[in-house]
């Protein structure tokens, strides 16, 4: 039942509000993760090909989506992690420079953000409550069943894809209070662009010549934190760290 209502409010009604109740209401059932679950596993099991894998709209990329932006999930990860970048981008030359990747400045700049923004997320671990690393430990498990070469990179189609891009990309959506102007929002575009093609796993040659180092360099290294984060093996956590506190006067 769980499941039907999750796609005709999140899939086919796209009503975000609704969904958000949904994701409280189910956290304070302590339903929320094996809901998830459930949802991860249709989608693994109903995909054709890897290409394609998390890539559409559905119950499983929606509910990560709302858990990752909720006051459970991501929220103080996007304030410690995402917010610096773009108040770097925000302050610095791209403030009146539009981004040009043909200009030597303008790469150094590009490559040092990606490089700062590269090395919070290495030490971001701790950020992340410990329902979502369950999450994308059950979520790599799964889909390394069937897509084997999928194991780092599912989890980083989620991270990135679903929740480090679109913060970057439209910050007040998720109410990240920032100084970009219109200028300086190009070049964060331009930065997230790179940032997706390292975890995408994707070709250096995708990017301009001056910045396929910096893509080859980081590759190896981002995957690994990817399984470091999927790994759970070592973390302690209790059924409370599923269950989520809702207002007494909250009703359904």
């Amino acid at each position: 039942i769980l499941m039907a209502l999750s796609r005709l409010i999140l899939v086919h009604h796209q009503d975000e509000e609704t969904g958000r109740l949904l994701l409280r209401y189910c956290g304070s059932k302590n339903c929320l993760i094996s809901l998830m679950k459930t949802a991860i596993n249709k989608e693994i099991s109903t995909t054709p090909s890897s290409e394609v894998l998390f890539r559409e709209e559905s119950v499983a990329t929606k509910l990560m989506s709302a858990l990752f932006f909720s006051q459970w999930g991501g929220s103080e990860y996007l304030h410690q992690v995402v917010r610096p970048t773009l108040q770097s981008i925000a302050k610095s030359l791209f403030s009146t420079d539009e981004v040009n990747l043909e200009d030597e400045l303008h790469v150094i700049a590009v490559r040092q953000i990606c490089e700062d923004l590269l090395n919070r997320i290495y030490d971001s671990s701790h950020f992340f409550p410990v329902n979502i690393r369950v999450l994308l430990s059950h979520t790599q498990k799964e889909a390394a069943q069937k897509f084997p070469e999928m194991r780092s990179v599912v989890v980083g189609s989620f991270l990135f894809l679903r929740f480090i891009v679109p913060a970057l990309v439209t910050p007040e959506r998720y109410h990240l209070k920032t100084d970009l102007n219109i200028i300086s929002s190009k070049a964060v575009r331009a930065v997230s662009k790179i940032v997706q093609t390292i975890a995408n796993g994707g070709s250096a040659r995708s990017q301009p010549e001056p910045l396929q180092g910096l893509v080859e360099s980081h590759q190896k290294r981002l995957h690994e934190y990817f399984d470091k984060l999927a790994n759970i093996s070592e973390v302690q956590f209790t059924s409370s760290d599923f269950q989520f506190v809702v207002e007494p006067a909250t009703t359904y």
